[in-house]
């Protein structure tokens, strides 16, 4: 019996196809891939054990380093992918035999994957499996394997050295070997050639889809990608609404299919420690979470609002919400949960989705049992799967056609051999550069381990792509296509494939006159007259892969972003507010803040205090340190007045000392308490808390400058409150809020105090001289407030101050002049103290204050929210990132 043997299967049945009609091969003679006759060859004489799939081979190899304690074998893919290459090349061999004999020595660098290949082939045995490579050697000792056939021929491939030992054991001498180095020429006279060029990726898709419509009216059309599903979507819409019906063939990751992805999303959730949210919203946003995307949002929304939430317990409400989290959590920890993989078959069945997607769902299921059962066959742990996962692939297809033979097929180069010949009119080779399709030869310790043995099968990678260039261009009946951006993603210039320049050559006069082709295609002129370009000017065209004109969608006139303007809306911008007792106020009511906020920049206000866009998360930052230190000082000063005196002195600072230690260990106890919407104070980490003990730190060395900050004054009222309920009138308007301290001394003067945490001159009353000296009207807070409580309490106000508790000593604000500015220590006498520019009075400014605030509260209620930033400043925590207005 004549055996003809090929590299692939696909090869064999082209041979089985092209010479049926020959006496030689019809009777009497098989044609097969090597690795199936040697498979049917070890089904007959081998002993028993199995032959191991590359999956197997894989999952051995990775239990195997897991178990290696030297440091140099990592459990690593890529460790492992070098091991089941090196069994690819040597296992087997006379050479390699004798090296595992201990009759021929090698370094210690190669003993050690000696050493890992011993232990892989153990791990096989005891798992009844058996490497090719060692297949081949135990059937080359049998005697009777002459029955095998006569002669053999083959064909495309150098075989292995034991792939060889075994064709010698079994046809002697009658083997032949015809592996031609694939040449690439001139297509057949019948067949058109032309090349297609767009200037860039946006150009690309119009231009395809555009050519391959056209190619589509003579005959079925086949392109070629080094992204198949990528050029898929880019084109086949517009392909369809012409008529033309288009399917992708290809080999897609298996972590990208969804299914893998829920796999992969539950694996980040159980093994991350602290729980993942983005993990956890990638698995409920997953058709297999089986879970709508209103809970999937509503649930993401109540974990990132609670920082202290614990990991268990978000997975018991996972569980809880989605039947399938739990199997998919079994599913990453055992190998022995394979049986789950039935529910979510079901579940793929249960999802009525078009066929394709059904199928490619379906084959990631049957890979990951696939890999479970190889796991389990070689005692592997859980992590040695989804090691092996994470390089996967399954073969999948998409398609719009209702028949399998769709006008326009798309695939993969390498994929093409598989396709029949004579059916394609035209032929389009996609990304043919020398970047999507290089012409590098690998080199790794596996084959220089090899070589130096004499039983490396040499591979050239150019052989691959003209192999691949051939049977593409052998398979147009009628045009030819080669196409290739002329420019990247960068906007730098492409350079073709080696292959397409071999191509070019075969039509060049001369190909060693570089002036032929000196030319922005790099094309003799017989092909110029015949490209296809395209370039990028036409965005919506090249955007919509469609030459139609724009859809109007709507027409609305220009929106005003600066005004809101319907009297709907206007009557929305300040909501109603919920006062003590559940009584509610319908008069727009202000705090100082928000008018603060609006003389920044009306826009900020509307982004921050109108719509809120604001972070989901529970935060640990300014927000929350301010509301924590305010708290402090508020419960310090009430404690040290009961016990000490109304004001802290150099005298008494180190009992207050040790009142704010106390009071601040109590109040860092009592946030985890709290509520997460009530801007708590809860570090979750070391690098927190470490924050957290220097923000303490921080209020107690404010104790040194309280003690000299205005020392004829006291505290008066703690964080006094003008409820919503008992607003006070302002500005034609009524203001509510919470004041941070109010000091007043013996003559019944008060001065308001607002703590912060840091200071900047734009705290100061006026700007400095260098920049004119004139009156600032960004920071208000304290202004406003002092005019409400000299209308509430009658109290006559001398100063409206900002003071810091960070770690420089900085005052700053509005003072009378009546009170010594050396009173108030870290104040800039200069820039705070008020000149007299309304009127001799400290009332004089708050009454001026009042007035042009009730300016601007007249353009907020009139829905005046143009982006008008006060200054660099004012922009720093505003969320609208995009706004034209944005200064620094």
């Amino acid at each position: 019996m004549r055996v003809a043997l090929f590299p692939r299967y696909a090869q064999a049945l082209a041979f089985r196809k092209a010479y049926a009609s020959d006496p030689e091969w019809a009777f009497g003679a098989k044609a097969e891939g090597i690795g199936s006759w040697i498979e049917g060859q070890w089904t007959l004489w081998g002993d028993g054990r199995s032959l191991a799939s590359k999956t197997q081979r894989l999952v051995a190899c990775l239990a195997v380093l897991e178990d290696c304690d030297d440091a140099r074998l990592s459990p690593t893919w890529g460790m492992a992918s070098l091991l089941v290459e090196l069994a690819d090349e040597v296992l087997g061999s006379a050479e390699f035999d004798e090296v595992l004999r201990g009759s021929m020595r090698v370094d210690e660098h190669r003993e050690i994957l000696v050493e890992a290949l011993r232990a892989y082939e153990a791990a096989l045995a005891r798992a009844g499996l058996v490497d090719p490579g060692r297949a081949c050697a135990l059937l080359s000792a049998q005697d009777d394997l002459a029955s095998a056939g006569d002669e053999a021929c083959v064909y495309g491939i150098e075989p292995s050295a034991a792939q060889k030992r075994l064709l010698a054991a079994s046809f002697g001498e009658s083997v032949a070997y015809r592996r031609e180095s694939p040449s690439i020429s001139r297509v057949e006279e019948s067949v058109s050639v032309r090349f297609a060029f767009p200037s860039g990726r946006y150009a690309e898709p119009l231009l395809l889809a555009d050519s391959i419509e056209g190619f589509a009216c003579d005959g079925r059309v086949l392109a070629t990608a080094k992204r198949p599903f990528d050029l898929y979507r880019s084109i086949a819409p517009a392909l369809s609404r012409q008529g033309v019906s288009c399917q992708v063939h290809a080999r897609r990751l298996w972590r990208q299919t969804d299914f893998g992805r829920a796999f992969f999303a539950v694996g980040s959730i159980v093994e991350a420690e602290s729980f993942d949210s983005r993990a956890c919203s990638d698995y409920l946003l997953n058709p297999f979470s089986g879970i709508s995307s209103s809970r999937a949002y509503a649930f993401d929304v109540s974990v990132r609002r609670d920082r202290l939430i614990q990991k268990e317990e978000c997975l018991e409400r996972l569980r809880s919400l989605s039947r399938s989290f739990e199997f998919f959590e079994e599913l990453a920890a055992s190998v022995d949960a394979d049986a789950l993989l039935d529910y979510f078959s079901d579940c793929v069945y249960a999802m009525q989705e078009d066929e394709s997607y059904v199928a490619e769902q379906l084959e990631a299921v049957r890979v990951l049992r696939e890999v479970m059962a190889s796991a389990r066959m070689v005692g592997a742990e859980s992590r040695t799967v989804r090691c092996v996962l994470e390089h996967a692939a399954v073969n999948v297809s998409r398609t719009n056609c209702e028949t399998d033979a769709a006008d326009v097929c798309i695939c993969e180069p390498f994929y093409v051999e598989t396709l029949d010949e004579g059916s394609w009119e035209t032929v389009v080779m996609c990304d043919m550069d020398n970047v999507s399709f290089p012409a590098k030869q690998t080199d790794n310790a596996a084959l220089s381990f090899a070589r130096d043995l004499g039983v490396v099968c040499e591979r050239h990678a150019m052989d691959d792509m003209r192999q691949a260039f051939v049977e593409a261009s052998r398979r147009a009946r009628g045009r030819f296509v080669i196409e290739r951006r002329l420019n990247n993603e960068s906007a730098d210039p492409t350079y073709p494939a080696a292959v397409v320049e071999e191509f070019v050559d075969c039509y060049r006069l001369d190909p060693t006159d570089a002036a032929e082709v000196d030319n922005k295609y790099a094309l003799p002129p017989c092909f110029l007259e015949s490209v296809i370009d395209r370039g990028e000017e036409k965005l919506y065209e090249n955007a919509s892969v469609s030459h139609d004109a724009q859809p109007l969608s709507a027409k609305v006139e220009k929106t005003r972003l600066d005004r809101i303007e319907s009297d709907l809306s206007r009557s929305l911008i300040m909501l109603p507010r919920e006062g003590k007792g559940g009584k509610v106020v319908f008069d727009p009511c202000f705090s100082a803040s928000q008018i603060e906020s609006y003389l920044e920049c009306p826009q900020k206000w509307f982004a921050l205090r109108r719509l809120r866009l604001d972070e989901l998360d529970e935060g640990f930052g300014a927000v929350q340190m301010g509301d924590f230190s305010h708290n402090v000082f508020e419960a310090f000063y009430r404690g040290f007045q009961s016990e000490v005196a109304p004001k802290v002195t150099p005298d008494s600072l180190g009992r207050a000392r040790e009142i704010m230690e106390d009071v601040i260990v109590k109040h860092a106890e009592e946030q985890y308490a709290m509520k997460p919407s009530s801007n708590r104070l809860v570090p979750v980490d070391a690098f927190e808390r470490r924050e957290l003990e220097e923000l303490g730190s921080k209020l107690v060395s404010f104790l040194d400058r309280e003690a000299l900050l205005l020392p004829s004054f006291s505290p008066y009222a703690l964080e006094f409150e003008i409820p919503a309920t008992n607003a006070v009138e302002y500005a034609g308007y009524r203001v509510m809020g919470k004041i941070d301290r109010i000091d007043v001394d013996d003559r019944g003067r008060a001065i308001i105090i607002d703590y912060k945490s840091s200071l900047s001159s734009d705290y100061d009353l006026y700007e400095p001289q260098k920049k004119g000296g004139s009156l600032q009207e960004g920071k208000v807070q304290t202004l406003v407030y002092a005019q409400a409580l000299r209308r509430m309490l009658g109290l006559e106000i001398v100063g409206a101050l900002y003071v810091g508790y960070g770690r420089s000593p900085k005052v700053s604000g509005a003072l009378d002049r009546s009170i010594e500015p050396a009173e108030v220590d870290g104040l800039r006498a200069q820039t705070c103290v008020y000149r007299g520019d309304f009127g001799d009075e400290f009332s004089s400014l708050l009454d001026a204050t009042e007035e042009r605030i009730a300016v601007s509260l007249d353009r907020l209620m009139e829905g005046r929210i143009e982006a008008r930033p006060s200054s660099p400043k004012a922009c720093a925590y505003c969320p609208e990132i995009s706004c034209p207005k944005r200064k620094g």
